[in-house]
């Protein structure tokens, strides 16, 4: 990790993958094995597919499929939104295949917690018999969203409450 604006880090690809490679080997601890995964558009994206990979070499399955949904916290114009909005739902016929499966959600940060809990809402609404989390990043500081109790999270590393600047945002890699 780099850190040139003391406002932000800066996150390399190599960073993120280990990251997410440590999240992973402590739900190899737990034995939790996911049915499917969930990415969170559009910070999850890239850690999902680590995920996957680090996931299905350790247990050794031969697919765990990834749905994608979306989910926003900002405006057009990078202004907070009073509360999460989701961009992208399941279609209906993979709404209906995740009844009752044991989901694992991947995001790159837990900022604030909102986006991760109306996340969460959507998913139990769909009836998912158990729910875990895993992020790239915990940001240390108090959440005003709330996961249930029953759902675990993973992280790769807590942060202080610092802007991150993930390689893949821009067009040069670092």
């Amino acid at each position: 990790m780099a850190d040139t604006n003391p406002k932000h880090l800066q996150v390399s690809y190599k960073t993120v993958h280990n990251l997410v490679g440590k999240a992973c080997y402590e739900i190899l601890k737990d034995k939790y094995i996911p049915d499917v995964l969930v990415g969170i558009a559009t910070g999850g994206l890239i850690p999902v597919r680590i995920a996957k990979s680090f996931l299905k070499n350790s247990f050794g399955i031969p697919d765990i499929p990834i749905y994608i949904i979306g989910l926003s916290n900002y405006d057009k114009d990078d202004h907070l939104l009073p509360e999460p909005i989701i961009t992208q739902k399941l279609d209906s016929e993979l709404e209906k295949k995740i009844a009752g499966t044991k989901i694992l959600m991947v995001d790159e940060i837990d900022d604030t917690g909102r986006t991760l809990e109306k996340a969460a809402d959507y998913l139990f609404g769909l009836k998912v018999k158990e729910l875990r989390v895993l992020v790239v990043h915990m940001k240390e500081k108090e959440k005003t969203g709330k996961l249930p109790e029953n759902v675990k999270i993973y992280f790769g590393e807590k942060i202080p409450p610092l802007w991150i600047d993930y390689s893949w945002e821009f067009k040069e890699p670092f």
